[in-house]
């Protein structure tokens, strides 16, 4: 997929925030607290931890947590440029935030050229929606419904992935990226490990608040990968768009950022496309109905072979042979 091909309109840009179903580990029913130890007897062990302790990341499996926040962005035209709006979804109540996270996107994300995108979110923030929606009873949207779909039929960008750039051994987390191009970071209130007490103490809207920053970090970090931005320009229009909705910038800094953005945009991405493989298939060869050949002209008769000479009636040998005696 190149990315100067991708129409920003179309990409939805978002990221989820999580939780253990429960706050304790004390509050597991046995059968629920026995699994949970058994997938996580390796690290118990090699930490050294407490039951409680290994319950801390319970909120990362989607077998054992729960999705408590979704925020979305998406970029849209305005008079005084490019802007983002945001869209959060949050509530305890999981199933009916994700019917309606589902109906968004099928009304309005369903479609061949739209996109979602995300940091790490191939590998997290994806598979564990689709996964929290199977456990409810929620049909798949067409956008997460994946299965026996190739590669490059996936409508899923990562900002990760575009970062590592091939690398498949290299992780740079959220904080990190944002930290190197100079956008603001959206969690430094609050890390993903302290997420699910903030949910359990009854944080106000804490979450959504997180989530939404996080969403638009990930725009900025798009824009970067999508230009190429090793530049002041890029950085500074990555940070524009991040202080438009979560720092409160004015509306001059806004338009100087979409200029920027639209200087950023025209730098493109090497790529050398590979061409179609053609698939080659044997059939056998009919010869059409209508079509008939010419009758073969008749084989002419060969020619009769011709007797052979009759044999001497008598044999004699040359005088310088000699039978042997017995045959004589």
């Amino acid at each position: 997929m190149q990315l100067k091909k991708v129409s920003l309109e179309k990409v939805l840009f978002l990221d989820i925030e999580t939780v253990p179903q429960v706050y304790n580990f004390s509050e597991l029913d046995s059968k629920t607290a026995k699994l949970y130890l058994h997938k996580n007897k390796y690290i118990q062990e090699r930490d050294e931890l407490s039951n409680e302790e290994v319950y801390e990341r319970a909120g990362i499996f989607a077998e054992f947590g729960k999705i408590v926040c979704i925020s979305c962005g998406i970029v849209h035209h305005t008079s005084h440029g490019k802007s983002i709006r945001m869209k959060s979804f949050a509530g305890d109540d999981e199933k009916q935030l994700l019917l309606e996270f589902a109906q968004m996107i099928n009304e309005r994300y369903g479609g061949p050229h739209h996109i979602l995108c995300g940091h790490n979110a191939k590998e997290f923030d994806f598979p564990f929606m689709a996964r929290r929606m199977l456990i409810h009873g929620i049909d798949l949207p067409t956008a997460l419904d994946i299965a026996g779909k190739k590669p490059w039929e996936i409508p899923h960008l990562d900002t990760l992935e575009l970062w590592k750039f091939g690398d498949y051994k290299h992780y740079t987390s959220l904080k990190l990226l944002t930290s190197i191009l100079n956008i603001p970071s959206p969690k430094d209130d609050i890390s993903g490990s302290e997420v699910g007490g903030v949910y359990y103490n009854c944080v106000g809207e804490s979450l959504a608040e997180v989530g939404i920053v996080s969403s638009n970090s990930t725009d900025a970090k798009f824009y970067n990968c999508r230009g190429i931005s090793s530049s002041k320009e890029g950085i500074g229009m990555f940070a524009g768009f991040v202080g438009e909705t979560a720092f409160g910038m004015d509306s001059h800094d806004v338009y100087r950022s979409a200029v920027l953005c639209e200087r950023a945009w025209r730098r493109k991405l090497p790529r050398n496309p590979v061409p179609p493989v053609k698939r080659i298939t044997s059939r056998p060869l009919h010869w059409p109905s209508h079509c008939t050949l010419p009758p073969l002209p008749p084989v002419p008769p060969l020619p009769p072979v011709p007797p052979l000479p009759p044999l001497p009636s008598s044999l004699s040998l040359p005088s310088s042979l000699s039978l042997p005696s017995s045959l004589s």
